[in-house]
C-alpha cells in the first residue's frame, strides 16, 4: 500500500463557542441546523495550503437545545504527482471531510457533558459546496 501524495498534519481546534439553551422548547424543535464553511488559503507553487472548516451547529433560540460554533484548521501538502485539476477538489472536499472527522468527537463530547444526549454530526456531502479558487 502506497502513502497518498496528499497529506495533512496536526489539525488544530482554533475556536469553540458553546451555549446550552435554557429556554429550549421541545415543542418548537424541528432539527439541528448545520452550516459549514470551508476556507482554503494556499500557494500552489509551494504545494501547500491551510484548510479551515467552520461549523455552526444549532441556533441561539428556543427551537434548538444548543448552539456551537467550532473552527478546525490544518496544513495540507501535496506532491507534483497530483494533477492541478484535482487539487481544488482534494483541498475543499477531502480536506473538509477530514477536518469534520476531527470536529465530530469534540461536538459529541461537549454536548454529552451538558446533561443532554451527545450530538453526533451526520455525514456531510461537501461535493455540493460552492467552488472557490485556491
Amino acid at each position: 500500500m502506497k502513502e497518498s501524495d496528499f497529506q495533512f498534519k496536526n489539525p488544530i481546534l482554533k475556536r469553540l463557542n458553546y451555549a446550552l439553551n435554557d429556554d429550549f422548547d421541545i415543542e418548537k424543535f424541528d432539527k439541528i441546523e448545520l452550516i459549514f464553511h470551508t476556507n482554503v488559503v494556499g500557494r500552489k507553487s509551494a504545494k501547500e495550503a491551510i484548510v479551515t472548516l467552520l461549523g455552526k451547529i444549532g441556533k441561539v433560540n428556543e427551537s434548538s437545545p444548543f448552539y456551537i460554533e467550532i473552527e478546525i484548521t490544518s496544513p495540507f501538502k501535496w506532491t507534483d504527482d497530483i494533477p492541478e485539476e484535482a487539487l481544488n477538489k482534494l483541498l475543499r472536499k477531502n480536506g473538509s471531510a477530514l477536518l469534520l472527522s476531527y470536529m465530530r468527537p469534540i461536538v459529541a463530547f461537549v454536548t454529552g457533558q451538558s446533561g443532554i444526549a451527545p450530538y453526533n454530526i451526520p455525514y456531510i456531502d461537501f461535493t455540493k459546496e460552492e467552488e472557490k479558487e485556491v
